[in-house]
């Protein structure tokens, strides 16, 4: 009985291993892919840096400084769909990911800054941020 049982954890734990390593492969193949074509679209090197930054440069020409906050995130939107990693309302900070890829964790990820509910900056966030 209790070799069943380990042999059943094993089984599962290698089973665990093996779409974890799948998983990854597929996250590196979207990110290489995903990259490389807003790369081209932007006309930057395919690295997080390079093309998150042809994005901020897009999303400063869209937002000056003391917009509203509701209008910060719709004008985000227009370039693609946002999503709201962390802040409230009303935050002096709020996390956001800007969604280009098909894989979450190959996003584009921003540190917006508000003062009383105003715009007041928008920097590209790195890996180590989220």
């Amino acid at each position: 009985m209790r070799n069943k049982i380990r042999l059943g954890t094993i089984a599962i734990f290698s089973l665990c291993i093996i779409l974890f390593f799948a998983y990854k492969v597929i996250q590196i193949s979207d990110q290489k892919s995903c990259y490389s074509e807003l790369a081209n679209q932007q006309k930057v090197s395919a690295s997080y840096k390079d093309v998150g930054e042809a994005f901020l440069f897009q999303i400063r020409a869209r937002i000056q400084t003391g917009t509203e906050e509701k209008e910060v995130i719709e004008n985000i939107s227009q370039i693609a769909p946002v999503t709201i990693i962390n802040g409230e309302p009303g935050d002096k900070r709020k996390e956001i990911t800007l969604n280009l890829c098909k894989i979450p964790e190959n996003n584009f990820h921003y540190l917006l800054s508000f003062e009383d509910r105003k715009f007041v900056d928008i920097v590209l966030g790195s890996f180590t941020d989220w």
